[in-house]
């Protein structure tokens, strides 16, 4: 077997096992998001609010849910797209919902809410929805 040969199959077992333990994780987060999410439940709604934003955080570092929610807004410029088209669009593309705590659409109107205006300009629709699409930046 050349060296490059070997070089390859090394790197290969080496994503394999990577692959397994990236599995193994996600596996564990879902199970201890739940147990979370059911804790939760037991909480007076004052603190459990702050609390389910938080583990909302949490995971949408690890799934990406800003990142996505922005990759769509850009890639639809320069069209206006409300908070249910770009929950479409990211279940369309095979975005995993099942971690957050909230529904869809709150997590989507949070990430919104907390992009800085500089980036993101809204509309208001005639039916009172506001729109969003992000904002080229002037040269």
């Amino acid at each position: 077997m050349n060296e490059y040969r070997k070089i390859v199959d090394d790197h290969l077992r080496k994503l394999r096992e990577l692959r397994s333990e990236q599995d193994r994780i996600q596996r564990e987060t879902k199970s201890v998001a739940d147990l979370v999410r059911a804790a939760l439940r037991m909480l007076p709604d004052g603190e459990r609010s702050s609390l389910e934003d938080d583990l909302d955080d949490i995971l949408a570092q690890r799934h990406g849910l800003t990142k996505m929610v922005r990759s769509i807004i850009t890639v639809h410029y320069p069209d206006y797209l409300t908070p249910v088209q770009i929950r479409n669009e990211m279940e369309s593309n095979g975005f995993d919902f099942s971690f957050y705590s909230s529904n869809p659409l709150s997590s989507i109107h949070s990430v919104l809410k907390r992009t800085d205006s500089s980036h993101i300009e809204t509309k208001n629709l005639p039916d009172g929805t506001i729109a969003y699409r992000w904002k080229l930046k002037k040269r």
